[in-house]
C-alpha cells in the first residue's frame, strides 16, 4: 500500500505516519516530503532580462530587481533557460493570450475565444497538484488575483483551466474571499476531529496485521497525534474581515489582504494549493509602486502600463525598474507571512510550502518566450540560495511541472504537450 495514498483516504496528507515496514512502497519516485503545499504567483509581462539575474558568479548574488528578497537569500533557486515553445504551434497572432494559456498548463489551446482568449486541452498544473494533495480539505485550492483584468470580483485569469480545458475562476476582492474562506466558523476544528478519529480507526486495523516492532511505531504515532489533536482543537482558525476597498484600483492594499487570506487558508489547512496572480487592468498608472502618489508613467504619452512596457521603456528606465520592483516586495510580503505564521508541526508554513514565482514572458515589449523567469522558494531541494543556468541546455515548462509533480509523490510520467524540439524530462533534484 502506497503510504502517501493512506493518507489522502484518509484526508490528512499533510500528517506523516510512522514509516512502516508493511506500507513501503514497491516503486520510489524523486519525492520530496517536505512539500506539503504548492503556491503559485503569476505576473504578466516579463521582467527585465539584464536585471533580473546575475549570471557568472562564483557565489549567488541577489540581482537588482530581488533585492527586496535579501532575507530570503538562502532560501530561493532562479532558474535560466526555462522556455516556452508552445505559442509558436498554435497558428494565432495573439501571443498574450498564448503565452497565459500556456505557461501552466505546457498545452495547447483547443479553441480561440474573442480578444486573443482561449480554451485549453489539458488542466493548469495547480489544479493536478491539489487532486494530489488537498484531499480531505474543504477547498482543492483556493485562486485569488490582485486586481482584475475584467473588472469583475471574480474573473477568470487566462492562466488556470480545470481538467476539461475551461478556466478556473479567481477572486479578486479580499471581502468575498473571506466570505468564502470562513463562511462557517466551526467547520475547520470539526473536520479535523473527524479526520483524527478516522486515524484511530485505522490504527486499530492496522495494528493486528503489524509486527511487534512496527505496532511499538505506530503506538508512539498515536501519542503524536493525541497531542496535535489539542493543539488543533485549542486553536481557532479566525480572521478579521478585510475592509471594503477598490479591489480594482488599489493592488497594493489589495495584495496584502489576499496574501494574508491566503497564508491563513494554509494554516488552518483549508487547502494545500494555491494561486496569487497580478490581474490588474491595463488601464492601471501603477501608482503604488513608488513613494508619489501619482502615476508610475506618463498617462499623456502611453494610454496603460502594458504599453509603457512595449513602448516607452528601455533596460535603465528607472519607472519601469520601479514597476517590477513592485512584485518583488510583494512576493517578500508573501514569504514573510509564510515564515511568520506556524504549522501544525511546529514549523513554520514557508518550510513546507513550494512557492513557484513566474511570468508569462521573459522580456514583455519583445514577447520573448525563452528563458522565462522562474524563482522558486521555500520545500524545494533547491531553494538554498543559487542561480541554476540550464541555458546550454535548455529545459520546458513542460520539465518543470513534471519535475514537480513527481516530488509531490505523483506517478505521473508526463505532463502537457510533448513539443517535438523539446524534452520530457525531469530537471535533477530541482524540488
Amino acid at each position: 500500500m502506497n503510504r502517501r495514498q493512506l493518507l489522502h483516504n484518509l484526508g490528512l496528507s499533510g500528517l506523516a505516519l510512522p514509516f512502516l515496514e508493511a506500507l513501503s512502497p514497491t516503486q520510489a519516485y524523486a519525492q520530496n516530503p517536505q512539500i506539503k503545499r504548492v503556491l503559485f504567483v503569476v505576473h504578466r509581462h516579463g521582467t527585465i532580462p539584464i536585471r533580473w539575474a546575475i549570471g557568472e558568479s562564483s557565489e549567488y548574488l541577489l540581482s537588482e530587481l530581488l533585492q527586496p528578497l535579501s532575507n530570503f537569500r538562502t532560501n530561493i533557486v532562479q532558474l535560466l533557460g526555462v522556455h516556452n515553445p508552445l505559442p509558436y504551434l498554435y497558428p494565432s497572432p495573439h501571443i498574450h493570450g498564448l503565452a497565459e494559456t500556456t505557461l501552466l498548463t505546457a498545452n495547447l489551446p483547443r479553441k480561440q475565444l474573442i480578444y486573443g482568449r482561449f480554451l485549453n486541452k489539458g488542466p493548469s498544473i495547480d489544479q493536478v497538484i491539489a487532486k494530489e494533495l488537498s484531499s480531505g480539505c474543504p477547498f482543492p485550492s483556493i485562486n485569488l488575483s490582485i486586481g482584475s483584468d475584467e473588472g469583475t470580483a471574480i474573473t477568470n485569469t487566462h492562466f488556470l483551466y480545470d481538467d476539461a480545458g475551461n478556466p478556473v475562476s479567481s477572486i479578486a476582492n479580499p471581502v468575498l474571499a473571506y466570505q468564502q474562506l470562513y463562511g462557517s466558523s466551526s467547520f475547520s476544528s470539526s473536520r479535523q476531529q473527524t479526520q483524527l478519529d478516522a486515524i484511530r480507526e485505522q490504527n486499530t486495523f492496522l495494528s493486528g496485521v503489524l509486527s511487534s516492532e512496527d505496532r511499538v511505531r505506530l503506538a508512539q504515532y498515536q501519542e503524536r497525534l493525541f497531542e496535535l489533536e489539542q493543539t488543533i482543537l485549542g486553536g481557532a482558525c479566525s480572521l478579521a474581515q478585510p475592509s471594503q476597498q477598490n479591489y480594482i484600483h488599489n493592488d497594493d492594499t489589495i495584495a496584502e489582504q489576499q496574501i494574508q487570506l491566503l497564508t491563513e487558508a494554509f494554516s488552518c489547512d483549508y487547502t494545500r494549493v494555491g494561486s496569487l496572480i497580478f490581474d490588474h487592468l491595463e488601464e492601471t498608472d501603477m501608482s503604488w509602486a513608488h513613494d508619489e502618489n501619482t502615476p508610475l508613467y506618463d498617462r499623456a504619452s502611453y494610454r496603460t502600463w502594458e504599453d509603457f512596457i512595449h513602448y516607452g521603456n528601455t533596460n535603465d528606465d528607472p519607472d519601469l525598474f520601479q514597476g517590477y520592483l513592485w512584485y518583488s516586495k510583494k512576493v517578500r510580503s508573501l514569504l514573510e507571512a509564510l515564515s511568520s505564521q506556524t504549522d501544525i508541526d511546529g514549523h513554520n508554513l514557508l518550510d513546507s510550502t513550494a512557492v513557484i514565482w513566474l511570468s508569462n514572458f521573459e522580456n514583455g515589449a519583445q514577447h520573448s518566450l525563452e528563458n522565462l523567469p522562474i524563482a522558486i522558494f521555500g520545500a524545494s531541494s533547491s531553494a538554498i540560495g543559487q542561480l541554476l543556468d540550464y541555458r546550454a541546455n535548455p529545459y520546458s515548462l513542460c520539465d518543470v511541472w513534471l519535475s514537480l509533480l513527481q516530488a509531490i509523490g505523483s506517478q505521473q510520467q508526463s505532463f502537457g504537450h510533448a513539443h517535438p524540439q523539446a524534452r520530457m524530462d525531469i530537471i535533477p533534484d530541482l524540488f
